[in-house]
């Protein structure tokens, strides 16, 4: 690992930036009540446990808001609702920076943490903005740092006043992991985010070991885990019960001695283990026959795992599966549940939050099937349109599911669904190793679309249209592909 990526260029202007920010929100909340907008999936959530948290400790007024996207009409919502004179923020925000300072008309006071790349002020605003964002100081918001490790940052401002702040470090891993940020050798994190985890084991926080990254191993059978590990498409194991069974007897860790519905993860032996892997990775390869270094599927099957350490709830010690419990209420309608069992703990929270993630895996599994036979071609665009049965908070999480399910010529996958407003919701992946700017095409391919936007990462991206404007959209993003 380079030094740069330990520590990268900027990070000390970054920090300035943010300590700035957190004298600013000492002096914030006297006048008014403090607005929070955080976005609703894993690391947006996380941002807003940490800052809900940090307002709490400070004796600070605030309404925390989880929103599912930020487009023209939901800034012009939370004007008409909210009128905002103090407002944060969260994972969202820098892209539409104009929209929000020339939209929210009562605006004082704007604090914004956001990882994803700004947008360009047209002109000088009329007010001090705290704009708290990595690719401002030259850091990939992509890779090495989330929305979640910003607010952190500027909570831990205050660790003189409040010791224990130090414990959401969790949080803030979990958001990084939810972004897929673990992007080191073997699944490790980089750059501030390696910064925070290595402090966070140096708190006894977080432990960091090298397992198999398979979700919810210690609560389901073995069987049950392979078949629902959408990380890697594993051809009759993937999606399927039956075929995992049958996996797992021909390759003799399941006999009949070993009933398959109380066989779990925890009981294979070292041995077991690692002819796991192998076998697992032998099925692989008919699937990802282009990857040509074996090292890049093993990633994908063995890794770093981080484990919070003082939690005793067994569905929420792996902080991957956490982002992933986050995800599931964000993206399913219970966003205030997810923030709130990010910060406290209960039995009858837990059997919530259980059935709440057992539905959404049920759920994105039944529209990944369906939307596989939705597939069509459009030039180098691999599109489904799912506006009949994808929501619009699900839409993003099945993009990146199918997203390495196949493997096409075509660029760039794009899923549509139905979102408020009459608009679309248009969620953009690769399908292969292009050197693409997903975030720059859709911006582009908006430019000559009323009411829409675009914004996002690298290799991640999405845009609001209005309905009528879709074969416009899709015309555009073909001819600048293919130009």
């Amino acid at each position: 690992m380079s030094g740069e990526e330990v520590y990268p260029e900027g990070t000390d202007e970054l920090f300035l930036s943010i300590k700035k920010a957190a004298k600013k929100l000492l002096n914030m909340g006297n006048r008014d009540v403090i607005f929070v907008f955080t976005h609703i999936d894993a690391d947006g959530l996380s941002s807003g446990a940490i800052l809900a948290y940090t307002l709490f400790k400070l004796q600070k007024p605030f309404v925390l808001v989880p929103i599912n996207q930020i487009h023209s009409k939901t800034i012009e919502y939370i004007e008409k609702t909210y009128a905002p004179e103090e407002a944060i923020f969260l994972d969202l925000g820098s892209g539409y920076i104009g929209q929000i300072l020339d939209s929210l008309n009562h605006l004082r006071e704007l604090i914004i943490l956001d990882h994803h790349i700004p947008g360009a002020l047209k002109t000088e605003p009329s007010i001090k903005v705290y704009h708290i964002n990595p690719w401002l100081y030259n850091i990939d918001g992509g890779k090495y740092i989330s929305s979640s490790g910003l607010a952190y940052l500027l909570a831990i401002s205050y660790k003189q006043r409040f010791p224990e702040i130090i414990k959401l470090s969790r949080l803030a891993i979990t958001g990084a992991l939810g972004d897929s940020q673990d992007i080191g050798v073997q699944r490790d994190l980089l750059g501030i985010n390696k910064l925070i985890l290595n402090q966070a084991i140096h708190d006894n926080i977080i432990d960091a070991k090298i397992d198999l990254l398979f979700f919810g191993k210690e609560q389901k059978p073995l069987y049950r885990t392979l078949s629902e590990f959408y990380t890697l498409i594993l051809p009759g194991i993937t999606g399927s019960d039956d075929g995992a069974k049958k996996f797992l007897l021909d390759i003799g860790i399941l006999d009949e001695n070993r009933d398959p519905d109380t066989f779990y993860f925890r009981d294979l032996n070292s041995e077991e283990k690692n002819l796991l892997v192998e076998k697992l990775l032998e099925r692989a390869i008919f699937n990802y026959s282009d990857i040509s270094n074996i090292d890049v599927l093993r990633d994908s099957l063995v890794g770093f795992v981080y484990y919070f350490k003082e939690d005793n709830i067994k569905i929420t010690n792996d902080a991957r599966e956490f982002a992933t419990i986050l995800n599931a209420c964000g993206k399913s309608g219970f966003p205030e549940m997810g923030i709130r069992f990010a910060l406290t703990r209960s039995e009858e929270l837990t059997r919530q939050i259980v059935k709440i993630v057992n539905d959404y895996k049920n759920e994105i599994s039944r529209i990944i099937s369906k939307a596989l036979k939705e597939i069509s071609i459009k030039g180098n665009l691999c599109v489904i349109n799912g506006q009949k049965f994808i929501s619009e908070g699900l839409s993003s999480t099945i993009a990146s599911i199918i997203s390495r399910i196949i493997k096409r010529e075509e660029s760039i996958l794009i899923i549509i669904s139905k979102a408020n407003y009459d608009m679309l919701k248009i969620s953009a992946r690769k399908c292969n190793n292009s050197n693409i700017n997903l975030r720059d095409l859709l911006v582009k391919a908006v430019e000559n679309i009323q009411n829409a936007s675009a914004g996002g990462h690298i290799n991640a991206a999405g845009a609001y249209i209005p309905k009528e404007s879709l074969e416009t959209f899709l015309e555009n993003l073909t001819r600048l592909i293919e130009h």
